[in-house]
């Protein structure tokens, strides 16, 4: 399992010909710049890490289920962004989902629209910073499972209860409907990030990548 992260930063040229036709597509929809730097830096995390895994350069053949889940052909990979931070998973076997959000004073109207009874008493049992931190927890939790599955947040509306536990960089087990999923949580500066595989993976790798060595890579022959 390799897991890389890429920090968005100004950029103040790059050619629309490093970028994927669906990549493309999305940035003719917004003028937002800071939704403008998200695609462009997602685009180029999973070029790079499609790259460094398969040694593919688009045109990928990258296609999308209804909900926006990527599909390629062979193995897995999902991406995730959130204000600064881009990340993308791949991995040989199996499905994969991934998220990361930024940590902030929990909400607790949208905890008690989404998560669980017992998700929403165990958060308010717990001290102030402690809330702020279990709610990203479990919200990266959801978001990472259902992109794993194909399918969107309000699929698990109040349904599963997602794990308690602090052991972040620690792959972990669960079983959700009966089913086997490995997961792991981590952080990175203020963010909080879940990967969820339905697959057991032994291993796993993570990158910080720097954004003139992706360049570099994507340029290569």
């Amino acid at each position: 399992m390799n897991i890389y992260f890429i920090k968005i930063h100004d950029i103040y040229s790059l050619s629309k010909d490093m970028l994927t036709h669906h990549a493309n597509k999305k940035l003719n929809t917004t003028t937002h710049p800071s939704r403008i730097h998200q695609i462009i830096f997602s685009d180029l995390l999973v070029q790079y890490a499609l790259y460094k895994n398969q040694g593919h350069k688009k045109p990928l053949n990258i296609t999308y289920n209804i909900n926006g889940k990527p599909l390629i052909s062979t193995h897995s990979f999902n991406v995730s962004n959130c204000k600064e931070w881009v990340m993308c998973a791949y991995n040989d076997n199996g499905e994969i989902g991934v998220d990361i959000e930024r940590y902030k004073p929990f909400n607790l109207g949208l905890a008690k629209y989404f998560y669980t009874n017992d998700e929403v008493k165990k958060m308010m049992s717990l001290k102030a910073d402690s809330k702020d931190t279990y709610f990203i927890d479990t919200w990266t939790f959801k978001e990472s499972y259902v992109k794993c599955k194909g399918g969107k947040i309000l699929d698990i509306k109040n349904e599963i209860n997602t794990p308690f536990t602090y052991s972040y960089f620690v792959k972990s087990k669960t079983k959700i409907h009966g089913e086997s999923l490995y997961f792991i949580r981590g952080f990175i500066e203020d963010y909080g990030w879940c990967l969820i595989s339905t697959e057991n993976f032994h291993r796993f790798r993570i990158q910080i990548v720097n954004y003139e060595e992706l360049i570099q890579t994507l340029h290569q022959n």
